[in-house]
């Protein structure tokens, strides 16, 4: 993957959300196929994010969120060496506050 700068940035976004909607749309027309609905799709186990996921949706550093690791005070759990983190985890961490 090559490195983005700040000015591709907008456009980084928009291939992402042009991505992220035909993605739905395909989904959608699966789910139809197999006559279910939206609100009858099946339960997915949650996937852990990366540290530098975590970075993007707090806006700390990644600095910060290992040191916050290392103290406890951010949930997160270590695997093979790595930080992972549960999206639902930091969201309930950072409303709490």
């Amino acid at each position: 993957m090559e490195a983005l700068s700040f000015n591709d940035l907008p456009a980084a976004i928009a291939e992402i959300k042009e991505s992220v909607a035909r993605q739905g749309k395909m989904l959608e027309k699966i789910l139809r196929s197999n006559n279910l609905k939206r609100n009858e799709w099946p339960e997915q186990e949650e996937l852990p994010i990366s540290v530098e996921e975590v970075s993007a949706i707090t806006g700390l550093s990644t600095k910060t969120i290992y040191l916050k690791a290392a103290d406890r005070s951010i949930p997160s759990m270590k695997r093979g060496g790595r930080l992972y983190f549960y999206k639902s985890e930091v969201l309930a961490w950072l409303k709490k506050g």
